[in-house]
């Protein structure tokens, strides 16, 4: 072979090589190029596209890419900000509602222990005024509770060291008087000192909400377990296709029977609050017995 043959072969080689090498350089810019994009998701977009390369369309790319991570940040920010203003305006308006409402209930409530009205037709009315007012109220605190949570910032949370068991007992003497008319009798075990770490008003509403969903569905049974592990309120229905387990927890559900007053939320905001305090939760519908199950530590066990 002439050496110019050689020559020409070694440069033709060395070419061969040169462009072998900005391939493999070129792809593992453009692996790492998309890891950095896959970071952004998790990152919530605060971090910018920053490369380390000489390809101009790779760095022409990465300042696109970093356009619309300014563009994503922007529009984050506005949908916070249009959502706090919105959650703002409905917590004002739940709370000026509740204010006169709390009021109304109470002097119907003076009326009624009075005895100053003995027409038994106008006794029957004043009851449905305050069942109604009071159904009014339950709904305007579910309002607000969901207002509050969607927006965590707007939270005023004290967390404390709680003893569930004092609080799960007075709201469940609460409940006598349905229950008793209804014929129910309760099944209850509760452990004595179970303590759980949580703001007050939180477990209460926890326990207020599955309690009023008992009182509209129970029929024959109502069972209260409390252990260090889980606390699980069951009650039994009339016909379990009215409730749709896989549904209880979703916003403004009410199972298929449409005559049971509610707005739907009362176990969503159960939900909701289970989940931002790491709580596991779950419904169960099995022979006609329904059932909440929360679990205080969800690395324990499976609900």
């Amino acid at each position: 072979m002439e050496p110019i043959e050689i020559l020409g072969l070694c440069i033709l080689l060395f070419v061969i090589l040169l462009l072998v090498a900005y391939i493999v350089i070129l792809k593992l810019q453009i692996i790492k190029f998309t890891k950095k994009v896959d970071e952004l998701l998790d990152q919530e977009y605060n971090e910018l596209i920053k490369i380390d390369t000489f390809d101009k369309s790779i760095v022409d790319l990465a300042k696109s890419m970093n356009k619309h991570v300014f563009l994503q940040r922007k529009l984050a920010s506005d949908y916070i900000e249009e959502r706090k203003k919105l959650n703002n305006l409905v917590s004002g308006i739940s709370h000026d509602f509740r204010t006169p409402l709390t009021a109304s209930i109470g002097y119907l409530q003076m009326i009624q222990k009075s005895g100053v009205i003995t027409d038994t037709k106008n006794q029957e009315y004043l009851r449905i005024a305050i069942d109604k007012n009071m159904y009014l109220k339950q709904l305007s605190d579910d309002f607000f509770d969901v207002s509050k949570m969607s927006v965590k910032a707007s939270r005023d949370v004290n967390v404390e060291k709680v003893l569930l068991s004092s609080i799960l007992e007075e709201r469940l003497l609460e409940q006598f008087d349905w229950i008793n008319d209804r014929g129910i009798v309760p099944e209850i075990n509760i452990d004595s000192d179970v303590y759980i770490d949580i703001d007050k008003h939180d477990i209460d509403r926890v326990i207020y909400n599955v309690f009023s969903n008992c009182q509209k569905y129970a029929v024959s049974t109502l069972k209260v377990l409390l252990t260090k592990e889980k606390l699980v309120i069951s009650n039994g229905v009339m016909d379990s296709n009215e409730i749709d387990a896989d549904k209880v927890f979703e916003p403004f559900y009410r199972g298929v029977s449409r005559n049971k007053e509610g707005s739907g939320l009362g176990l969503y905001v159960v939900s909701c609050i289970a989940n931002e305090y790491g709580f596991g939760i779950e419904a169960s519908l099995v022979k006609n017995e329904f059932a909440i199950s929360i679990v205080f530590d969800k690395k324990e066990s499976q609900v």
